[in-house]
């Protein structure tokens, strides 16, 4: 890191320079959310019969080798969204109420990390505080855990429904676009802004703490951009019972050769 001091239109400006490796994982798995950690999974619900003995709270994994080979596009998608299966009862604290069970449910994680070189500066006459901020080896890595209460059948596991509905939520969460639009949008703001409190000291854990903000910022973002198309899946097919309507927007999140894919703005809910 350097540092220097020098006088400029009468303010006090302390330029400095800082380099930063962060690696992050956000994982989601449950209805409530806390800052940036978006509660973003997909269920489906329906009147299950619980079954009668004991019963154990741990689901056991699905091998892939123990299926059929699953057809191209999703093998694809088994190998870019990182995907594994498992199956069995669980907690029954983690059930929903009103007397549905929860059959099926996509679990998402999403991994990134980057490095940032910063330099700031602080404007002592406005106690304000200005970043530049360059980031670089930007990952976005995320992995899919498909539960099952019941586990589908293994001849015609492919087609099964429950099976293809939450495929199309890994479509979702997997979409290329994410990871772009993640890169782009760090990579539009070098600037950072910060109004200094008092006692705030400028060194580089403090600037390294408001550039992870931004970045979490931005993840959130496209995080609940994520978690509405989650709902609006479940919605427009009743958890799967239904096909997605042809006029329905989502065909552009889950249709990878649609000609009317746009570019991913989380400011944009449509």
């Amino acid at each position: 890191m350097r540092a220097c001091a020098s006088l400029r239109d009468n303010r006090l400006y302390q330029p400095q320079t800082g380099c930063v490796k962060i690696s992050f994982t956000a994982i989601f798995h449950g209805a409530a959310s806390a800052a940036f950690l978006v509660a973003c999974f997909c269920n489906v619900s329906i009147a299950i019969a619980p079954p009668s003995g004991e019963v154990a709270a741990t689901p056991r994994p699905i091998e892939l080798s123990d299926l059929p080979e699953p057809p191209e596009p999703l093998g694809d998608l088994i190998e870019a969204g990182r995907v594994t299966f498992e199956a069995g009862e669980r907690e029954e604290s983690t059930e929903l109420s009103g007397g549905l069970r929860t059959a099926a449910e996509t679990h998402y994680k999403i991994a990134y990390n980057y490095n940032s070189r910063s330099r700031w500066a602080v404007d002592s006459a406005n106690r304000r505080l200005r970043i530049t901020v360059r980031f670089f080896s930007i990952r976005w890595e995320p992995t899919h855990v498909i539960w099952f209460r019941r586990r589908p059948e293994t001849d015609g596991f492919w087609s099964d429904v429950l099976v293809r509905h939450e495929f199309d939520h890994v479509r979702i969460s997997n979409d290329p676009r994410l990871a772009k639009r993640f890169e782009e949008m760090l990579r539009e703001k070098s600037v950072i802004s910060h109004q200094l409190s008092e006692g705030d000291v400028v060194n580089r854990p403090f600037v390294d703490h408001l550039v992870a903000e931004h970045v979490d910022n931005v993840f959130a973002e496209i995080s609940e951009l994520i978690a509405i198309r989650y709902k609006e899946l479940d919605r427009v097919t009743r958890h799967g019972r239904d096909a997605v309507p042809e006029d329905s927007p989502l065909n552009r999140w889950l249709k990878p050769d649609s000609s009317q894919q746009p570019q991913i703005d989380p400011r944009k809910r449509d």
